[in-house]
């Protein structure tokens, strides 16, 4: 990963490949250590990060899109707060089934993803940044 990559643009490269459930577009996004959050459970480590990525549904793609990022967050340095949407799109005719708005906690070190956490709302994003 380019050290000139923007905060905006690591998270978005490594939506899209989330997305895309490419793991080898992920794994140079992910710092020794990183784990990602869902709303189902915890993913620690690059394993583990992976496994879960590659999970599908039949008909459908799970997408990850960035709104914004908050880079001066209440927390202050360290962790940042987004806003984000997912989108649950038809495999066949690539229409968007269903769109939500999501929130994320969003930690980097040395350009790389260490922490991605999703949340429904923004008030429990929030309070994730001090944790």
């Amino acid at each position: 990963m380019s050290s000139g990559a923007t905060p905006e643009e690591i998270v978005g490269l490594a939506f899209e490949a989330i997305s895309d459930r490419d793991g080898d577009r992920l794994l140079p996004l992910l710092a020794p250590g990183a784990s990602i959050r869902t709303m189902r459970g915890s993913h620690e480590g690059a394993d583990a990060i992976l496994a879960w990525m590659r999970k599908g549904y039949d008909h459908l793609d799970k997408r990850y899109v960035l709104q914004e990022l908050e880079l001066e967050t209440p927390a202050g340095a360290g962790p940042m707060l987004g806003d984000a949407r997912v989108e649950y799109v038809w495999r066949e005719t690539g229409e968007v089934g269903d769109s939500a708005p999501i929130f994320i906690v969003v930690e980097l070190v040395g350009g790389l993803l260490l922490r991605l956490e999703f949340y429904e709302t923004r008030d429990e994003a929030v309070a994730a940044l001090d944790t």
